[in-house]
């Protein structure tokens, strides 16, 4: 690394560590008739940091309508449609060294500050819920967003 010039801006290279606690409160309302069913999910989740002002935030909520169908001896296909709201807000603090930050070797403490926030906020859903007679059950979903593509797949078995 080039050494920095104080009187401009540089770019330097340095890993920055994170250690947070986390805890998330949501909820998910379903409600069904006849073959349909919608489902409403919402939460909210808190980051901090050990000893620094490290903070993540993030609120979630997604709705979904499908039809269930009965197939063979009583196995379920249930897709869906829906959207879903993701919004992140990430701010990283801290200190770090850069040894022979200058000509002479001297070192530099730098202070710092990383944001991070999502940039697509929305995505339409599609999915494919399969329930097995024999108890098992497979989920598949994917989200489209204008900037990403996510996918899901899910196995249970009931006991």
């Amino acid at each position: 690394m080039p050494p920095l010039d104080p009187c401009g801006t540089a770019q330097a290279a340095f890993t920055a560590g994170v250690s947070t606690f986390s805890a998330t409160l949501g909820a998910t309302a379903v409600y069904g008739w006849e073959n349909w069913f919608t489902s409403l999910t919402l939460s909210g989740t808190a980051s901090f940091g050990d000893n620094t002002d490290d903070e993540i935030r993030s609120f979630s909520g997604s709705a979904r309508l499908g039809r269930r169908w009965v197939f063979g001896k009583g196995n379920i296909a249930a897709p869906y449609i829906g959207a879903s709201y993701f919004d992140l807000d990430q701010v990283v603090t801290g200190v770090t060294r850069l040894n022979d930050a200058f000509p002479d070797g001297d070192s530099l403490e730098v202070r710092y500050e990383a944001r991070t926030r999502n940039k697509d906020k929305w995505s339409g859903v599609l999915g494919l819920n399969l329930g097995l007679i024999s108890g098992y059950s497979v989920t598949l979903e994917t989200a489209l967003s204008e900037n990403s593509q996510r996918f899901i797949l899910g196995a249970n078995r009931k006991f």
